[in-house]
C-alpha cells in the first residue's frame, strides 16, 4: 500500500462518489482490501481525516485524505487501523437501517416539485394525457401537479386557439382548465375578425367582425357575421385557423374592446350558460392621424349600412396632407388589388376625429390605421392572384 501512495505526487484531494462495488468490498469487511484498491485513486493531502456514510444513505463512500507524511510516519498503521474501525461502525449502523428504495412517481411528487412539472409539461400535448397523469393517476399528484391551475393549460389552449387565446387574455382570463372545456365544448365566444369573409369577391383584402364559437364536430369554429341584415353562418376549418385575428394591438387602447369573464353578474350569458363577448368596439370610430407614414401599409374602416360594424380594408397611403390643427387629415389610400383603371383604386379619405363620415365610393368610413411589417406579410397571404375588375 505504501509504494501505491508513493506513486502519487503532491498534495490534492478526492471525493469518492457511491458505487455498488466499494459498497459490496466494505459490507464483505475487505477494509484492506478496499484501501489497498483505491491508493492509486487517492490525492494527497497534509491532513488526515475521514467521513464516511450517513444514517441515511450508508451506500456512500466519503471523502477519505491522506498524507505522504502520514504514511511515511511510525504512526500510520495506528491510524490505518482507526480507519478501519471507523468504517466498521459506520457499516454497522448502516446494516440496521432498512434498505432505501428506489426512486419512483411519489418520490418525484413530494421531494422534487421542479422536476415533477417538468414531466407534466413534457406530457401536455394533449389534455387527455395531461388529465390521466395529473388528474386520474391520485389525488394527491392531481394536488401536487397543481393540476387545475397548471400553466400547461394556457399552453395548449393558446396552441389549439391562437385568436381565442389572444382575445381572452387581453381580458385577463386566469382558468385556463375551464375555459379549455367552455371552448371545446362550443360554449364560449369571441368577437373576433375574419379575413377573405365567406371568400366572396366583395369582401377581398378586408377584415370583418363576427361573433365566433369552436364547433368540436367539425373541428372548426361558427362564424357569425355582425351585420345589419341577416347572414348565414360560415364555418371555418382549424386549418384555416389564420384567418382569424383579434382586435389589433395598436388600437385596443382607443376601441377598447370589451369582456366579462365572471358569469356572475354577466348580462352577456347565452343559452347554456355560455359566456358571450359583449359588442361594441367594431362600432366605434378610431380617431387620431398619428403613427401614419406615406408609401406604407394602412387600414381604413370602411362600411357600407349605417348600423352595421365597421371593417378594416387594407390599401397604400398614397398620401396624407393633415390639418394646422393636427386632428384631422386628409389621406389618399389606393387598393392595388384592383386595376388602375378601376373607381375603386384609389380613395379620398377625411378622417382623425369621432365622427363617422360617407364615403366617396359608398357606405361610411372611420379612422385609418398604420399596419405593421408583420401585418403587412399576413395581409399578402389573402392577396387575389388576379386584379379585381368589376
Amino acid at each position: 500500500m505504501g509504494s501505491a501512495l508513493g506513486k502519487a505526487e503532491g498534495n490534492t484531494l478526492l471525493c469518492l462518489s457511491s458505487c455498488g462495488s466499494v459498497e459490496q468490498d466494505i459490507l464483505n469487511n475487505n477494509t484492506d482490501k478496499f484501501l489497498e484498491q483505491k491508493a492509486n485513486s487517492f490525492w494527497l493531502e497534509e491532513q488526515f481525516d475521514v467521513q464516511h456514510p450517513t444514517q441515511s444513505d450508508p451506500a456512500c463512500a466519503g471523502v477519505i485524505r491522506y498524507s505522504k507524511l502520514a504514511v511515511q510516519s511510525p504512526g500510520f498503521a495506528s491510524k490505518r487501523d482507526t480507519v478501519k474501525e471507523k468504517l466498521d461502525r459506520q457499516l454497522d449502523t448502516g446494516r440496521s437501517q432498512p434498505k432505501p428504495e428506489r426512486p419512483n412517481l411519489m418520490t418525484i411528487v413530494q421531494c422534487c416539485q421542479p422536476l415533477l412539472h417538468e414531466i407534466t409539461a413534457y406530457l401536455a400535448s394533449s389534455p387527455r394525457s395531461f388529465t390521466r397523469f395529473g388528474g386520474w393517476v391520485s389525488s394527491s399528484l392531481a394536488i401536487a401537479s397543481n393540476f387545475k391551475s397548471h400553466p400547461c393549460w394556457s399552453t395548449m389552449y393558446a396552441t389549439r386557439w391562437p385568436a381565442f387565446y389572444e382575445c381572452l387574455s387581453y381580458h385577463g382570463a386566469a382558468d385556463w382548465q375551464t375555459l379549455y372545456y367552455e371552448t371545446f365544448i362550443g360554449c364560449l365566444e369571441c368577437i373576433l375578425e375574419v379575413f377573405d369573409r365567406e371568400k366572396k369577391v366583395g369582401f377581398v383584402m378586408s377584415a370583418m367582425n363576427a361573433r365566433i364559437q369552436y364547433d368540436m364536430e367539425v373541428d372548426g369554429y361558427m362564424v357569425q357575421y355582425l351585420s345589419a341584415c341577416e347572414v348565414t353562418p360560415e364555418i371555418i376549418t382549424s386549418e384555416e385557423e389564420h384567418r382569424l385575428r383579434f382586435c389589433p394591438a395598436s388600437v385596443r387602447s382607443q376601441l377598447m374592446p370589451e369582456y366579462n369573464l365572471s358569469k356572475s353578474g354577466n348580462d352577456d350569458i347565452g343559452e347554456r350558460g355560455c359566456r358571450k363577448q359583449h359588442v361594441s368596439y367594431p362600432y366605434r370610430v378610431l380617431e387620431g392621424i398619428q403613427g401614419l407614414t406615406v408609401g406604407k401599409g394602412v387600414e381604413l374602416q370602411w362600411k357600407m349600412q349605417q348600423r352595421s360594424p365597421f371593417g378594416w380594408w387594407y390599401g397604400q397611403l398614397e398620401s396624407l396632407l393633415p390639418d394646422p390643427d393636427g386632428v384631422r387629415a386628409t389621406a389618399v389610400i389606393t387598393f392595388n388589388h384592383f386595376p388602375s383603371t378601376s373607381r375603386w383604386y384609389r380613395l379620398m379619405v377625411r378622417f382623425g376625429g369621432a365622427e363617422m363620415r360617407e364615403c366617396l365610393f359608398g357606405g361610411y368610413t372611420g379612422g385609418i390605421r398604420a399596419v405593421s411589417e408583420e401585418e403587412i406579410q399576413n395581409w399578402m397571404r389573402f392577396v387575389p392572384k388576379r386584379k379585381l375588375d368589376f
